[in-house]
């Protein structure tokens, strides 16, 4: 399979081998022959473009096979997002969703990288569950991170904390209190 930048790809293997130069989680990367790497970027671009996205396709040209570059988003800080470009947030998504493929391929199986765990309780060890499915993401943490905010949907409000006074929010993730 040739992959094609713009075609089944938001990256080549060049790229996302200069991406992964000094990260230190990347050995696996490192250790994979072309061909892995070259499938592997082609399945993260299709796994993230089975995603529902904020904003619109972008067509200059009813040409565009992927689903970015998009308009009509902003970034964390409400600046205009360029929409003729692909962000270099799902660039290096894709990297990063092609490491974890390469590292285990059964990712792109997943329903979820969270746990049905609702809430531990210290006194008498108690564990409550959700009623149904779980409470985390299809994507590694790492590319949730990346991509999160841009996808419809998206309810990732962080770390929570209750006790017996106030509940309260560990950290706002870029999102409202109140949202969980």
């Amino acid at each position: 399979m040739a992959l094609v930048v713009g075609t089944n790809s938001y990256v080549d293997v060049a790229t996302a081998s200069t991406y992964f130069q000094h990260a230190i989680h990347a050995s696996a990367w490192r250790s994979a022959s072309n061909n892995d790497k070259t499938s592997a970027l082609v399945t993260a671009t299709r796994m993230l473009d089975r995603q529902r996205w904020l904003g619109e396709k972008y067509q200059p040209a009813p040409t565009q096979v992927l689903d970015w570059p998009r308009s009509g988003l902003v970034d964390e800080e409400g600046q205009p997002i360029d929409e003729t470009t692909v962000p270099q947030f799902v660039l290096d998504a894709t990297c990063e969703l092609g490491l974890q493929l390469i590292s285990n391929a059964a990712v792109q199986d997943q329903n979820s990288t969270g746990s049905n765990i609702k809430s531990l309780k210290a006194g008498s060890a108690e564990i409550e569950y959700f009623a149904t499915g779980t409470s985390g993401t299809r994507f590694p943490t790492i590319v949730q991170e990346l991509i999160g905010q841009y996808l419809e949907g998206a309810l990732f409000s962080g770390p929570f904390a209750s006790g017996s006074d106030a509940e309260s929010q560990i950290g706002d993730y870029g999102r409202s209190e109140g949202v969980f």
